[in-house]
Formats: structure tokens, sequence, C-alpha cells
């Protein structure tokens, strides 16, 4: 299990830049402020890239006042931990549902819009528990990292290059592995659905 400064030390290392004691000291040093500023950016980034297994969720979405929204027949809210929504289903179908992210008139939220009543929805959740990430996540991530705060702390594009090809294959190789953990598609079952709510 990596620490978040154990990945920003990781990314550190790459482009040859003194580590940190913790990301979270203040005051910092310049590489723990840039590790700080992008940190989160560089793992929500990771996360978008494949749909984790250790990162879905799903939840039973809780529905709201359609008037706001044009053509669709139920409005549901957002999760407040999604990073992206995958799949919508109900309790008995198990194809996918078409819907649409939008936001309301009051532009305070992202809303699901859909026609399908009770809606269950499957979505990565910005996960940021970094006991849940496996090492080839961590490789992924922290060249992500990497390849974000070279400009800021080396100004060496052709580095900054570098460290996103190595990012490239290592998230070709983290995702692959973590598909291959996946040999059915999820039951759609509204009992085991909600149990992992």
């Amino acid at each position: 299990m990596s620490t978040k400064t154990e990945i920003c030390n990781y990314a550190l290392e790459y482009i040859g830049r003194k580590t940190i004691a913790n990301i979270d000291a203040v005051p910092g040093t310049r590489e723990t402020n840039v590790c700080k500023r992008f940190y989160d950016l560089a793992r929500q980034g990771v996360l978008r890239d494949h749909k984790w297994g250790f990162a879905t969720r799903s939840i039973t979405l809780a529905s709201v006042d359609t008037a706001d929204f044009v053509g669709w027949d139920y409005a549901y809210q957002y999760p407040v931990d999604a990073l992206y929504a995958s799949e919508i289903y109900n309790s008995a179908e198990s194809d996918p549902i078409a819907y649409t992210i939008e936001s309301n008139h009051d532009l305070d939220g992202k809303f699901i819009l859909t026609d399908q009543d009770d809606a269950i929805l499957i979505y990565v959740a910005d996960t940021d528990e970094t006991h849940l990430f496996d090492s080839q996540f961590v490789e992924a991530l922290s060249f992500k990292l990497a390849a974000m705060i070279t400009v800021p702390l080396k100004g060496e594009n052709q580095l900054q290059q570098t460290m996103a090809q190595n990012y490239g294959m290592a998230i070709t190789k983290a995702k692959a592995s973590d598909s291959n953990e996946r040999h059915a598609e999820p039951n759609t079952d509204s009992s085991l659905l909600n149990s992992r709510s």
C-alpha cells in the first residue's frame, strides 16, 4: 500500500527532484507545494481513464423535480462522490438504459436524466483511499503526476513528454490487469447492486 506522499515521491524521483517528507507539511518545500497542487488532478485523470474495479460503485438514484428539464421522464441527483457516470440499469433489465447529464437553470449541480424510474447508476467514484490502489495503478498515477509536475519543477518539455509516454505504457498495463479481474458481465439484480451502495 502506498500513501499520497509515497506516490508523490515516486513522481519526484522519476524527474530527478528531491523527495518530500509529507505532502501535507506546512510550510512546504517547492516540491511539496507543486505535488499538492497537481496530485488530485492527476488522480482524477487516471480514474477517468478506466472503469476501475476498486472505484466502481452502484446506487439507487434520488429523484428530483423534472420541471427544469425537457425530453426525459425522470431526473435524478448526480451522486456527490461520482467522478463520472457509467451505466444506468433498473432491477429487471440487463441492458443499459439511455440517459444524459445536464445542469439545471440555476447551474447549481449536475443531474441525470432518463426515462427509467427507480434508476440504478453504476459510476466511478472520486476515490482517494490509497489503500485501494494496487501497484499498477500507483505506477500509472505516479507517471501521470510526474508528467504534470515536470515543467513547473524542471522546465524540461522533453522530460515531460517522456513521462507522458511512460504514463501511456503504465496505464495500458494497469487497465488490462484490472479488466482481467472481471470475467463476466455484472449481475444487475437489485439486491446485489444495492448491497454495493
